[in-house]
C-alpha cells in the first residue's frame, strides 16, 4: 500500500486533521480513478477500501469497495481481510469476526489472520469519524 496509510493515523491523532485530509485525498482520489477506469479490478477496490479503514475515511464508500472486492475474487483471505477491517472500523465487531474466520478458513496458515480475529474478537471498535 502507500505510506498515507500509516501516517494519516498518527496525524490525526496529533489532532492535524486537516494536514491528514490532505495527505489522504490525492491517494483515495487515484484509487478511485483506478476503480472507474477497471471496475471488475478487485485488487482496484480492495486497495481503495483498505486505505479508506486504515485512514479511518469514507467508511460508506469503503464498505461498498469492500464488498464489490470479495465479489468478484470471493476467495481471495487479503480482500476478506479488508472487508473484515472496514466492518471492524464501522463499529461491525460482529461482521468483522465472520469476516476474519472466513479469513483464517480460507489461509489457516496465515498468522496475521489469526491475530486480526483474535483483534477483533477482544478489541473494542476503534472511534470512526464521520462519512
Amino acid at each position: 500500500m502507500c505510506s498515507s496509510d500509516l501516517v494519516v493515523p498518527i496525524l490525526d491523532a496529533a489532532k492535524q486533521t486537516e494536514a491528514a485530509d490532505q495527505l489522504f485525498k490525492p491517494y483515495r482520489d487515484r484509487y478511485e480513478q483506478l476503480v472507474r477506469e477497471f471496475p471488475d479490478s478487485s485488487l482496484h477496490h480492495n486497495n481503495l477500501a483498505w486505505l479508506c479503514a486504515r485512514c479511518n475515511r469514507d467508511l460508506d464508500a469503503a464498505l461498498e469497495h469492500a464488498r464489490r472486492g470479495v465479489e468478484l475474487t470471493p476467495n481471495n483471505p487479503g480482500h476478506m481481510d479488508t472487508l473484515a477491517e472496514v466492518y471492524f472500523r464501522r463499529g461491525d465487531r460482529q461482521a468483522a469476526i465472520e469476516a476474519a474466520k472466513k479469513c483464517v478458513e480460507l489461509d489457516p496458515l496465515n498468522k496475521f489472520y489469526r491475530t486480526q480475529l483474535q483483534r477483533f474478537e477482544s478489541n473494542s471498535t476503534p472511534e470512526s469519524r464521520s462519512n
